[in-house]
């Protein structure tokens, strides 16, 4: 069986509201250390669209839930370091092809290197970029029949995101952003896709 999972992934809108800036420093302009967890939905673009050309028909899931672990040191008010584990989740198709029971996944995890940008508004809200890099990591596996095929590839390339911030306290703050990890994959092995992450999560400063 002959899997493709090329696919790249849409832009999701993500919509901050904020209000005007201060002319002091907020407590989200607090230096140091910080790390944190965020948990929400990710999408591999065009994941199912090619399905057809092989000879499949079933159903196709191009979203799972995805999680990461990050953390960071703010060394000025508007920018950090930060680092982080990414597990974009599973994507999976179920069905049939040329009369033989089928199905595909396609696993996606990554560590991520990145700048942040910082913009501080009033009543202890941000908002935030990030650019930089990830290391992906992809295994695909596809069965027909009794016939199992895997295939394994890792690599580097670019990632972005924007988000917003709220401070709770000093230290407490919750944090919503949406993220893109470009060129997932391999297209010779694995198939290449860009993966998306929007998600909530805690962060916490030392």
């Amino acid at each position: 069986m002959k899997t493709n999972t090329k696919k790249s992934l849409i832009v999701t809108g993500l919509v901050l509201a904020a209000g005007s800036l201060m002319p002091h420093i907020a407590l989200a302009q607090d230096m140091g250390f910080y790390l944190g967890a965020s948990a929400g939905q990710s999408k591999a673009k065009d994941a199912c669209s090619d399905l057809g050309g092989v000879g499949f028909t079933g159903s196709c899931d191009d979203k799972d839930t995805g999680w990461k672990l990050f953390a960071g040191y703010q060394f000025h008010k508007h920018f950090a370091v930060e680092g982080a584990y990414v597990d974009l989740g599973k994507f999976n198709a179920v069905g049939t092809a040329s009369g033989l029971p089928v199905s595909a996944n396609a696993d996606a995890k990554t560590w991520q290197l990145v700048g942040v940008g910082m913009l501080p508004l009033a009543n202890n809200f941000s908002l935030f970029g990030k650019a930089g890099v990830h290391r992906w990591d992809l295994d695909v596996r596809g069965r027909a029949g009794g016939a199992t095929a895997t295939a394994s590839d890792d690599g580097t390339d670019f990632t972005f995101g924007i988000g917003a911030g709220y401070d709770f306290t000093k230290n407490l703050g919750l944090r919503v952003e949406w993220e893109r990890f470009r060129d997932v994959g391999e297209q010779n092995t694995t198939g290449k896709s860009h993966v998306d992450l929007l998600s909530v999560g805690l962060r916490y400063r030392f």
